[in-house]
């Protein structure tokens, strides 16, 4: 078995390790992989910042908040006015103004009927999911297709995402087990057929999972029929883009912040990102750089063929899922982290955006001049820029991102929970406590539970000496000290 080695890099490695390795036949394909909130589309985004366009360099890039069928496509296929590509961009054109959103929902539904009654049995472990009377019999139903088309349900959503574009959150758009139609009301209602197989489904959980399995494996070919793109439309546009800069001696950087959310398109966009470039010695296709952030099980759940590609191009990915040290010595990132978010609210917006800043080594430190920094400073401490870390201390802090920790993973560096739960929800949320004197108060201490802490709580002795001596305020010193004293 391969051992795996963990070794740290900078963003800026990042970016010059994929600008500048040669791809493998004309094909570099470099995952960012990680949990929800470590910051892939961040990464992705600055790559983007800091990728120039060249006389030899296409860039396509691929945001978040544009993941909308129309907006993908249009991004895929800028800069190419070819009559096959262009009549593609038209098409899905003309899917956003003549169909609504009711009736692509019934276009995705029929669509994936079709797709799981020609699947051949021997596509799922459980052959009675596949074929005309397997799952498709539930998407023929009428009863069913009513639960299933119901407001807030896959469907409905999917096809509100691939008309207009993202307006937040970050789950990608496929079946899980919550999908299936396993809570549907009135069964009878439904044909005997259909009540049939629902009954299975209930009976025998182990085919839950494998009906997700069958049903996520057709989702693009539905998508990209019920869309007009049809399987392998998109594919063969790409490449004809690639061979088209390939005469005019340029390469493709393609830049994707989530590789999950651009529903419909993933299995033309892989294929045509794969494909070699190079044949018999000569380039036929353009090389193409792929920076794609995708969630860690997603990408391993692409297709080997993917996976075998992306490592023949790299032997290793960029993976941002992190433990930080608990250590005082291995908690300095994380303090530097916080210390630049605190530094850059105590500055302000309009100050940051008067200076122009566009880097951190241009921020300026607010505490210079501040009146109360030798008081404050030695005792909150501060991050290795002398940035303050009031109202947290390194003790504090490490215990907040603990208690918050997504699943109890403790330790976990995710830049989103520490600067939404952390940071900006003290800063934000309890501002009128700290004006006032109170904090940290009960609020603070149900939001940030120490149960799931191996040293969580004080200890009897330090609790009764803490009632003793002061009664009326006892609750709120034991928690300074259970947070900000490490604890004694």
């Amino acid at each position: 078995a391969e051992t795996a080695q963990l070794l740290q890099v900078s963003e800026a490695t990042v970016l010059r390790d994929f600008l500048q390795r040669r791809p493998a036949n004309g094909v570099l394909l470099m995952p960012v992989i990680g949990e929800s909130g470590t910051g892939k589309s961040h990464l992705v985004r600055w790559a983007h910042a800091k990728t120039p366009v060249t006389d030899r360099r296409h860039v396509i890039y691929l945001p978040k908040t544009r993941t909308s069928l129309k907006a993908v496509v249009q991004a895929l296929l800028a800069g190419v006015d070819s009559g096959p590509l262009a009549q593609l961009a038209v098409d899905v054109d003309r899917l956003s103004a003549e169909v609504d959103q009711a009736g692509l929902e019934q276009r995705l539904i029929n669509q994936m009927q079709e797709a799981l009654a020609a699947a051949e049995p021997s596509a799922s472990p459980v052959r009675a999911l596949a074929g005309p009377k397997g799952l498709a019999v539930l998407l023929l139903d009428p009863h069913v297709r009513e639960h299933l088309l119901s407001p807030h349900r896959l469907i409905p959503r999917l096809a509100a995402h691939l008309l207009a574009d993202r307006c937040g959150g970050d789950r990608p758009l496929t079946f899980t087990i919550e999908d299936l139609p396993l809570d549907i009301a009135d069964v009878k209602a439904a044909s005997v057929v259909a009540q049939k197989m629902l009954g299975m489904l209930h009976s025998r959980p182990e085919w839950q999972a494998h009906a997700v399995e069958l049903l996520n494996r057709h989702l693009d070919v539905a998508v990209m029929n019920a869309t007009n793109l049809g399987v392998g439309r998109l594919q063969r546009a790409l490449i004809d883009i690639r061979r088209e800069f390939a005469a005019q001696g340029k390469e493709i950087v393609l830049l994707i912040e989530d590789f999950a959310l651009i529903q419909g398109v993933q299995r033309d966009l892989l294929e045509a990102v794969i494909e070699a470039g190079v044949r018999d010695g000569q380039t036929v296709l353009a090389p193409i750089r792929t920076l794609m952030a995708v969630t860690t099980g997603y990408y391993q759940r692409l297709v080997e063929t993917v996976l075998s590609r992306a490592k023949a191009a790299t032997p290793y990915v960029y993976d941002l899922d992190v433990q930080f040290d608990p250590s005082d010595e291995g908690f300095i990132e994380v303090e530097s982290f916080v210390g630049r978010y605190l530094n850059a609210a105590r500055l302000g917006r309009e100050e940051l955006d008067r200076l122009q800043i566009r880097s951190a080594d241009e921020v300026p430190n607010a505490c210079e001049d501040c009146p109360v920094g030798v008081q404050c400073h030695p005792g909150f401490g501060t991050s290795a820029e002398e940035f303050g870390l009031y109202p947290f201390n390194r003790s504090s802090l490490r215990r907040m991102i603990d208690a918050r920790a997504p699943g109890g993973k403790l330790h976990v560096f995710n830049p989103r929970v520490i600067v939404g739960e952390v940071v900006r929800n003290v800063l934000v949320e309890h501002s009128q406590s700290l004006i006032d004197g109170t904090f940290p108060d009960t609020r603070f201490r149900e939001e940030y539970p120490l149960d799931q802490l191996p040293d969580g709580r004080l200890t009897n002795a330090v609790r009764s000496a803490i009632d003793s001596a002061d009664p009326t305020d006892a609750e709120r010193r034991a928690t300074f000290l259970e947070f900000w004293g490490a604890p004694p």
